[in-house]
């Protein structure tokens, strides 16, 4: 599948800059430092420094790459980030090359995270939606 991230009405709310990365979640979240974990976490707006996408790091392997990534002989990505950019259009981002490919199980969720620039330090991404598979 491919993903489309939509900017703010207006057509120049985005940055015209490859400098944009989104990033897949867990539905639910990685256990806690005491190994428990929380199945109904609060939701937090999305200004909101608690707010899943500005805290977690860690991207699911629920969600794929097709043609799958290349890695060099030391396991360093070839292309680099390049697949998490979105492109530098002004009214939307799009995902597409490579294709998303779902590896979810039936009844779950990913979160989808976005981040305009300065995308190292993970307090700029914000949710901008969920991918959610078939009930059954």
């Amino acid at each position: 599948f491919v993903l489309r991230v939509e900017c703010p009405p207006g057509g120049t709310s985005c940055a015209p800059t490859l400098d944009n990365r989104v990033k897949f979640l867990p539905g639910i979240p990685p256990p806690g430092p005491d190994g428990s974990i929380l199945i109904e976490v609060p939701e937090r707006a999305i200004w909101e420094p608690q707010s899943r996408c500005k805290i977690e790091s860690a991207m699911t392997s629920d969600i794929g790459w097709e043609p799958p990534l290349e890695y060099d002989e030391f396991g360093i990505l070839v292309n680099g980030l390049a697949h998490l950019i979105g492109g530098d259009r002004r009214d939307y981002k799009f995902w597409a090359n490579p294709g998303l490919l779902g590896l979810m199980p039936m009844e779950s969720k990913v979160e989808v995270c976005y981040c305009e620039s300065s995308c190292d330090n993970s307090f700029n991404y914000f949710k901008v939606g969920e991918i959610t598979s078939a009930d059954s």
